[in-house]
């Protein structure tokens, strides 16, 4: 414990470890007020008054140990109340949390932090944008023989298929990782593709921009782990290229020509990254969501049953009217869209993960059909609907990323997961 002289040196010094610990307690309060916003600054100088008397008392006047420890106690006893304040109710909680979170953000943003939240594995590429990556090595045998079997499946029933890899953040040919970093991503979904090319078709997109990578990395967001929609239109074209080559599949030039859409700027933002950093660590401006929208006419339908996943609901959709962006970009467990303007008569199912959706609503401007599953969010049998829907083309989409989140009794994102749907039933016995 420490003891307390009576000289005058001694005072002084009391004095100023007194006013060194008010200083402390009032700065705290203080950036509670200023960052949080969610307390009156009567009761923080209240708060801050409380604990001025009670060092100012206990820690100069009584000069015994006891008196010491209880000064801190009632320090202690002050703080506590003062969280428990904030804690009983949400809204100031919710506001507390938001505070935090920006003035982690801001922290990492000026000390310059590469790693700024390792528990979800995000990374700070050497280009300022954010990316995920995965530090572990996959085998991915197992998804090899689940994609070819689910091939052979769909081959016996004369069911075209095509895979199309989708580019992770973190370019193939220009990864943009700071040194201490290691994404074993693209890797991964190397020999993936290497283990399945010679029994199902590939489009890779990681290589349409093999020579300027940069141009790749300006169509994500620079917060959000997610490409822009001009982005999804490349791959739309590049898969319409392929069916109209190899399923003779007739390309509208009007749905194919980009003079023919304009980009639509939301206040929404795309930060699924940055968001967990506050809004100190990026120009908002800069995340907000953009739509790709045809400026021809268009008219479809649009129907999703309601579904309730007790984590997320999503409410029916009945929609009937021209291509909506908002609508078709969703992620829902199942989408189906009917185009009777678009020339080709072919029925095909897209199966895909979080960045699909863009992919789709592209695709549903050339093809009558099309019913839609966000394997992320799915939780029934693909099988079934594929028995069901009878569609000419199936399209799975996945991301050169491994995702890994299992939650028990609940459809989340896992690259495991994926694979196990698309198990043929005789293969799951």
């Amino acid at each position: 414990m420490i003891k307390i002289c009576e000289d005058g040196r001694s005072s002084n010094v009391r004095k100023r470890v007194v006013g060194a610990l008010f200083a402390a307690a009032a700065f705290i309060f203080a950036i509670a007020y200023i960052t949080y916003a969610f307390c009156n600054i009567k009761t923080i100088i209240s708060e801050c008054k409380s604990i001025y008397y009670c060092l100012d008392y206990n820690f100069i006047n009584r000069q015994t140990d006891d008196d010491f420890q209880k000064c801190f106690e009632r320090l202690k006893w002050s703080c506590h109340s003062f969280a428990d304040n904030i804690l009983s109710k949400p809204l100031l909680y919710n506001k507390c949390r938001a505070g935090l979170i920006d003035v982690y953000g801001l922290c990492v943003r000026t000390i310059d932090l590469y790693k700024p939240d390792p528990n979800i594995q995000a990374v700070k590429l050497l280009n300022n944008q954010l990316s995920f990556y995965w530090r572990d090595d996959v085998d991915v045998d197992d998804y090899s023989h689940a994609l070819i079997d689910f091939k052979k499946y769909l081959e016996n029933r004369n069911i075209g298929f095509v895979y199309v890899q989708i580019p992770h953040k973190t370019c193939k040919y220009q990864p943009e990782l700071p040194p201490s970093i290691v994404d074993y991503s693209n890797q991964i979904f190397d020999r993936f593709i290497h283990n399945i090319e010679n029994d199902a078709s590939v489009i890779d997109m990681r290589d349409y921009f093999k020579s300027s990578p940069e141009e790749h990395y300006k169509l994500f967001y620079p917060g959000d782990g997610h490409w822009k929609p001009m982005y999804a239109f490349i791959t739309a074209q590049q898969i319409m290229k392929f069916l109209h080559e190899n399923y003779s599949c007739i390309i509208d030039p009007k749905v194919n020509n980009l003079d023919n859409y304009e980009v639509v700027i939301e206040k929404n933002k795309c930060n699924d990254i940055s968001k967990r950093l506050g809004r100190f660590y990026y120009n908002s401006n800069i995340e907000r969501q953009q739509y790709l929208v045809p400026r021809f006419d268009t008219f479809m339908t649009i129907n999703s049953d309601s579904v309730d996943l007790e984590m997320i609901k999503y409410e029916s959709v009945d929609y009937k009217g021209p291509y909506n962006s908002r609508l078709l970009f969703q992620i829902r467990p199942k989408m189906n869209v009917r185009n009777t303007k678009a020339l080709n008569n072919n029925k095909v199912m897209i199966l895909g993960d979080s960045f699909s959706p863009p992919v789709m609503s592209f695709l549903s401007l050339c093809f009558t059909d099309i019913e839609y599953h966000a394997l992320n969010c799915y939780d029934g049998d693909i099988f079934e609907e594929i028995e069901k829907f009878k569609p000419d083309m199936v399209i799975l989409l996945l991301t050169a990323r491994i995702v890994d989140i299992r939650i028990p009794g609940q459809p989340t994102p896992s690259t495991e997961r994926y694979f196990e749907m698309l198990t043929p039933p005789t293969e799951k016995e």
